[in-house]
Order: C-alpha cells, then structure tokens, then sequence
C-alpha cells in the first residue's frame, strides 16, 4: 500500500475546493519524516491514473479522529483546505 511504501503512520485521501478544477486531490498524513510530492508520484507510477494523483501534500498533526477511532473525512479536509489556501498567499 502507499502508507507502507512511503513509511507512513496515517494516510488520507480528499478534496479541497480549487477554481479552476472544482476540487482538488490532497493527500493528508501524519508520519516522523516530512514527504514530498515526488516520493509519492514515484510509488504511483504505473499504478494509478496520472490524473488521480495528490495535487498537494500536507501533513496533518494531531490526526483527526472521530469518536469510533476513524479517520474524520470532514476535519482532515478543512484542515487541507486551511493549509492550501495559506500555501497560495
């Protein structure tokens, strides 16, 4: 899996709002090492659609979780929303 491949604690996969492309695919995660957009393009090479790729990558600490011990979709998107709208300014 991608979280094994790239040595990662929590993944997760959403979409934020963009202007030209109506959303856009973050990869949100929580790990010790910061990852980049090219290590994670090296593992999907030939496994995935080009045009399914993350867009942007961000790191997301405390990991949101809800009350049963799941990832919260909602949280960890405003949190990639927060994070790319600071990133263009």
């Amino acid at each position: 899996t991608l979280r094994e491949a790239l040595g990662l604690i929590q993944i997760g996969i959403v979409g934020v709002p963009h202007a030209r492309w109506g959303q856009m695919v973050v990869l949100g995660y929580a790990a010790d090492t910061p990852l980049t957009l090219e290590s994670i393009e090296a593992v999907l090479q030939g496994h995935l659609a080009k045009f399914k790729w993350p867009k942007a990558v961000v790191k997301v600490e405390p990991w949101p979780i809800n009350s049963l011990g799941k990832l919260d979709r909602k949280k960890l998107s405003l949190t990639a929303q927060q994070h790319y709208s600071q990133a263009q300014q």
